[in-house]
């Protein structure tokens, strides 16, 4: 129309032969006064890669689909102003599903699940801030999915309130540390379990014992309580672990000594 493209048509634009052809593209689509404007507008650069959508004023603007140049779909959501910003899939090149959720100008900001290209399980769903966990989120063992870490993140680390599973199980349902975090760090109040045999609950900073008591579980109801900077972990409750172990066989000897003792008197009689 006057010279300027109007309506559905095709548009080829190569760059440079003799650079690189990713400038280059083909369009086939609607145009608006010589714009790429209208529903249903197929772009695919020099490179194979192709995106599908809607276009506003020569941008891409509404739902489209992005490929890879094979073919397999890259990206599946919302778009505005040329970027990726709103409810969105992403995929690895094999067609497995990446992600999902919230993006703003093509970086994951808000609530989304991240995928394990091999298994298809959830690696990290919950709250994200440049493409990072940031607020609530929960993480999974790879090796099976399990709950691995459920509780806060400040910019890709545990930091607030969380709880970490026994990674020796895998399962997700034994504790081994409940409590306060900081940069990664345990730092605050919080429990730590040892096998399920003993618990440490107390103060902690940066990932080291402050001040607390050690609580025996199951049959064993004694508690140690100490307050020391230098005492911290496995050498002051293997210590205590030895000295409880010692008065149980101490206290069987006994009984058994008693026994044998009360048998003689019954003999004797």
């Amino acid at each position: 129309m006057l010279g300027v493209p109007n309506g559905y048509g095709k548009f080829v634009y190569v760059h440079n032969r003799e650079e690189s052809n990713k400038h280059s593209f083909v369009y086939m689509g609607y145009f608006l006064n010589g714009i790429l404007h209208g529903k249903e507008g197929r772009l695919l650069n020099g490179q194979g890669y192709k995106l599908e959508c809607e276009f506003v004023n020569g941008i891409a603007n509404g739902f489209g689909k992005f490929f890879y140049p094979g073919g397999n779909i890259m990206y599946e959501g919302e778009y505005r102003e040329g970027k990726k910003t709103g409810i969105g899939r992403k995929y690895y090149a094999s067609g497995k599903i990446m992600f999902e959720g919230q993006l703003i100008d093509s970086i994951w900001t808000g609530f989304g699940r991240k995928y394990l290209e091999l298994s298809g399980q959830v690696s990290y769903e919950g709250a994200c801030l440049n493409n990072v966990p940031h607020g609530f989120g929960r993480y999974y063992h790879p090796s099976n999915g399990a709950l691995w870490y459920e509780g806060h993140f400040a910019s890709g680390k545990f930091d607030g309130f969380g709880r970490l599973t026994d990674a020796a199980d895998f399962d997700g349902t034994s504790t081994l540390y409940v409590g306060e975090w900081l940069q990664g760090l345990k730092h605050g109040l919080g429990a730590y379990y040892y096998d399920a045999e003993y618990v440490f609950e107390g103060r902690w900073k940066r990932d080291m014992k402050v001040e607390g008591s050690v609580t025996y579980l199951n049959e064993w109801s004694r508690q140690v309580f100490f307050t020391n900077k230098e005492l911290n972990g496995s050498h002051f409750l293997q210590k205590n672990y030895k000295e409880k172990k010692m008065e149980e066989e101490s206290s069987d000897e006994e009984e058994q000594e008693e026994r044998k003792s009360e048998k003689k008197r019954k003999q004797v009689k």
